[in-house]
């Protein structure tokens, strides 16, 4: 860890930019709630929703584990940057509005960051579902070595 960080700030650091996505924002917040990996905040940005985004947001606001953000429509890059800033973690990673994790993805990916230090990046492969939540196929990211 390093030393700029307090003992009580979180490893891992998630966050959320959303953009009228009010449909599905709530399965990808608690998809981060439902993690066996306990150790972490969520940031969750809403860039200038005009759905239902903000109603869904309201339900988490006394969440301490999670922080939400509203802001005018600021676009994609500019609210990463804003979601980078805020985070505390020593580890960081972006689940996107309309995604969501499986329960043990901040374990899988934060115990394989912590028992090898020489790695800069880790990422998931992932899977494609329909409206259903049925598994229509699974993307395999090319591994990247050094």
């Amino acid at each position: 860890m390093s030393p700029k960080k307090k003992k009580e700030d979180p490893l891992v650091s998630v966050y959320i930019p959303t953009f009228n996505y009010g449909q599905y924002v709530e399965q990808a917040i608690n998809s981060v709630l439902a993690q066996t990996y306990k150790n972490w905040e969520l940031i969750v940005i809403d860039d200038g929703s005009t759905d239902k985004t903000d109603k869904v947001l309201s339900k988490y606001e006394d969440n301490a584990n999670v922080t939400i953000v509203k802001q005018g429509n600021k676009g994609l890059p500019v609210t990463c940057n804003i979601a980078l800033r805020l985070s505390k973690g020593e580890y960081i990673t972006r689940l996107d509005g309309d995604d969501y994790f499986d329960e043990n993805a901040l374990f899988v990916m934060t115990h394989h960051m912590e028992r090898n230090p020489e790695i800069a990046l880790v990422y998931p492969d992932y899977f494609l579902v329909d409206k259903t939540n049925e598994i229509i196929s699974i993307e395999r990211r090319d591994k990247v070595d050094s």
